[in-house]
């Protein structure tokens, strides 16, 4: 057994990230949307050397919002709100699964307290633990089979760590343990207790059917009144003529609130007691918009000149808060890329979505935004 303690100074940064290193204490930002498909420059803190499989990856981490990546060779593990953000990617192949057949697991931990991240890679078997507790367990991971796995391996596997734009996180121990396949028969043995307690989220909205209220009951106090006020604020416009929906259960819970007549949405995405929620001007797949996409309508340019009257610090923060993905902003090859300007400043956007977490500032933005909107449509 080789335990490699970190020196988290040593962690090389990558991409568009700040990293502070203080008091044996590592804090990073990232400044671009990591997402679910990687990019070379990924904004990630780069793990010295390489590591041959099995290994154990043990981390002590601390979020102020949630949106945590641990990418392993050209795999993510992903530690974010609703179901369609929470999709392992194998570290070999490094493909994302179709959404019927992802491998899920219950990623959520407090914020504002450090956490231990525990990962497990092995020929047989892949665990995750949360502060000690099993999250996940499979004996059927496809990099088990893969042809590629064995020259992969050799040649050692790059592990980085990333979060999502507009989270401060907070490292305080780093380790990686390599074993023989000897030395971890003793854990497979344990693995089998594991199995009987980890439980696999559904890879879709739960089928069974909650009021707006069971859906948000397992979030923090501060963060469901500021969803209910988010709420009652929006429905409240009648000129927008908002429809909300609602999609599953808290475990798997998505929230949304359209307004066809003037194209735009707003989606909340809860799991248990994380969340996010993102705003666009939708996209329409079909010949009628375009070759391959449109929009119906596009009100940003109005919206941000009259949020900008209202209070040009909000009008940047939301601004900053676009969801300008690797594919975008270093390719310009996203399918669904679309350019806005805002203060003499251009970002290459996802969908054009608006990207936010769960910081109550995020909400009271949000809100401002909507009232922005109500009077720039036209009627």
């Amino acid at each position: 057994m080789l335990r490699r303690n970190i020196s988290l100074d040593t962690l090389a940064p990558q991409g568009s990230v700040t990293k502070q290193y203080q008091n044996g204490v590592l804090s990073m930002t990232a400044g671009i949307k990591v997402g679910d498909f990687l990019h070379p420059e990924t904004p990630a803190l780069i793990l010295p050397d390489r590591y041959i499989m099995p290994f154990r990856i043990d981390l002590t981490v601390n979020l102020d919002a949630v949106g945590l990546y641990l990418i392993v060779g050209r795999g993510i593990i992903p530690f974010k709100a609703g179901w369609q953000g929470r999709a392992i990617i194998d570290l070999v192949d490094g493909i994302p699964k179709p959404y019927t057949n992802m491998k899920m697991f219950d990623a959520s931990f407090p914020l504002n307290e450090d956490t231990d991240i525990s990962i497990l890679y092995d020929h047989k078997l892949m665990m995750i633990q949360i502060n000690g507790e099993p999250r996940y367990l499979s004996k059927k991971e496809r990099y088990m089979k893969s042809p590629q796995f064995q020259e992969a391996n050799e040649e050692g596997f790059v592990i980085k760590v990333a979060v999502e734009k507009h989270i401060n996180a907070t490292i305080r121990a780093l380790s990686v343990t390599e074993y023989t396949d000897d030395e971890m028969i003793p854990l497979r043995n344990e693995a089998k207790e594991a199995e009987e307690i980890t439980q696999k989220i559904p890879a879709s909205a739960d089928k069974g059917k909650e009021t707006f209220e069971e859906c948000i009951a397992m979030l923090p106090e501060a963060v469901q009144r500021e969803i209910m006020q988010t709420n009652d604020h929006l429905l409240g416009m009648k000129k927008l003529k908002v429809r909300r929906s609602i999609e599953g259960t808290h475990k798997g819970c998505r929230i949304s609130y359209n307004a066809p007549l003037f194209g735009f949405g707003y989606i909340l995405t809860v799991s248990d007691d994380w969340a996010s929620h993102f705003f666009w001007f939708s996209m329409h797949f079909n010949n009628k918009y375009g070759e391959f996409g449109a929009r119906k309508c596009d009100y940003t340019e109005a919206m941000f000149r009259k949020l900008h009257e209202a209070s040009p610090e909000t009008a940047a923060r939301i601004f900053d808060s676009y969801g300008d993905c690797g594919y975008c902003a270093y390719e310009g090859r996203g399918k669904c890329r679309t350019v806005y300007e805002y203060d003499g400043v251009k970002k290459a956007t996802c969908h054009g979505k608006i990207e936010m977490n769960m910081k109550p500032q995020t909400f009271a933005d949000m809100r401002m935004l909507f009232d922005a909107l109500y009077e720039a449509v036209e009627v």
